[in-house]
Formats: structure tokens, C-alpha cells, sequence
């Protein structure tokens, strides 16, 4: 089973981008709802999401991951507590669930979409999530993450379309608290980066160049 692959912490359930004129148009659902008093498409969203949460939960995962839809749908008093966050739509949202008290993956589209081509690296490197957050909320941030859609990428131009914008976010990520720094303040940050580009070019990952230059140790 799924969670026999590892110690199962969280899944991801989804619940992203549910359009409720599909589920107006069915009538095998709007008759569902008939006959079960639910008088909301949000209502029959939280429905589904505690079901499948509860079904998580039944072979061993301790929580389940959900997009931010699922909380702007008011259902905070309806999922499980424990309950994480990705935020994708809106990076304000992230202050919003956290201050709610929820644990919150920061994947806000405007800045770490890597199918978003008009982000660069040092756009991706330069956006902090932990900034305007109070020490509870900042709490509850537990992470981020680069999302990378198919639409646009194939065998041809995944590595340089992927890196070397992940692994700007990477160092973001790991150095939280070092807010106010950015890519221009602190000249090192390009040389660790394009460090690393050469290191990645060396072991045959295709990554997209930061500025011209060349590599001067052969990286391994």
C-alpha cells in the first residue's frame, strides 16, 4: 500500500482549482446534495476533503497536505487540525492560514512557478515568505517549494527550465532568517550559485545559465 513506502507522515490530497459549474451541471451530484441536505458547493467540497482525510488516516497517515482552496472555502472548522497548507494562488494567504493556526507550505505562483518563465532566478531567490509574519505564524511556516508543471517542459528543456532558479529557492529556504538579504546585496550569493551550476553541468545536468562566465574548477 501507499503507506507502507515509508514512515507516513502527510499526504497531499489536492482540492486545487475545483470548478463547482461542473457540479452544477451533473445531476447525478446535485441530486446527491438534494437528498443529503448539503446546500453548498463549499459544503460538499468539505465533504469530500474530510472523507478522503478520514480514508488517509484509516491506513496511516498522520496528517494530509491540501491546496489553500480548500481554506478559502472556509472549511478551517471542518478539516482535521492538523491539517497543512500549500499556498499556490496568492502569497497573502500564507499570513492568513498561518495566523489560523495551520502549518503552511509556501509555493506562491507569482514568485516560485518555474513553468512562470518571466521568474528569474534572483526574482525566485529575492521573494522571502517569512516576511510580515509574527513568530506564531512564522511557526507555522513550515517550508516551501518550486512547483513545475508539464505543460511547457519535456525531455529537451526540463534541467535548464528547472535549475538553476530551484536551487536559488533552495538557499531562500534555508536561510530564512536571514531576512533583507537578497541577490544584490550580497554578491556571494551568485558565486555559490554559479558554484554550483558548473558542479551540475559537470555531472551532466543541463541547467540554465545565470549570466556568462565559465567554470574554472572542474566541480564535482
Amino acid at each position: 500500500s501507499t503507506s507502507s513506502l515509508s514512515s507516513p507522515v502527510t499526504i497531499h490530497l489536492g482540492g486545487d482549482e475545483v470548478v463547482y459549474g461542473c457540479w452544477a451541471n451533473d445531476s447525478s451530484i446535485t441530486s446527491y446534495m438534494n437528498l443529503n441536505n448539503i446546500d453548498s458547493y463549499d459544503q460538499l467540497l468539505g465533504y469530500f476533503v474530510t472523507t478522503a482525510q478520514q480514508l488517509a488516516k484509516s491506513i496511516g497517515f498522520a496528517s494530509t497536505t491540501q491546496w489553500e482552496e480548500v481554506f478559502n472555502a472556509g472549511l478551517a472548522d471542518t478539516v482535521d487540525s492538523n491539517t497543512i497548507f500549500q499556498v499556490w494562488y496568492s502569497e497573502d494567504n500564507i499570513k492568513a492560514i498561518t495566523s489560523a493556526g495551520f502549518q503552511t507550505i509556501a509555493s506562491p505562483n507569482e514568485y516560485w512557478y518555474l513553468d512562470i518563465t518571466t521568474s528569474s532566478w534572483d526574482v525566485m531567490y529575492d521573494y522571502d515568505p517569512s516576511v510580515g509574519l509574527t513568530g506564531e505564524e512564522l511557526s507555522n511556516l513550515i517550508g516551501g517549494e518550486t512547483a513545475m508543471w508539464g505543460e511547457h517542459v519535456d525531455e529537451f528543456n526540463f534541467d535548464a527550465v528547472v535549475h538553476m532558479r530551484s536551487e536559488a529557492v533552495a538557499e531562500r529556504l534555508w536561510s530564512i532568517s536571514a531576512q533583507g538579504v537578497t541577490s544584490d546585496s550580497d554578491p556571494t550569493v551568485m558565486e555559490r550559485l554559479m558554484e554550483h551550476r558548473c558542479r551540475l553541468m559537470n555531472r551532466g545536468v543541463h541547467s540554465m545559465p545565470l549570466q556568462p562566465g565559465y567554470c574554472q574548477n572542474n566541480w564535482v
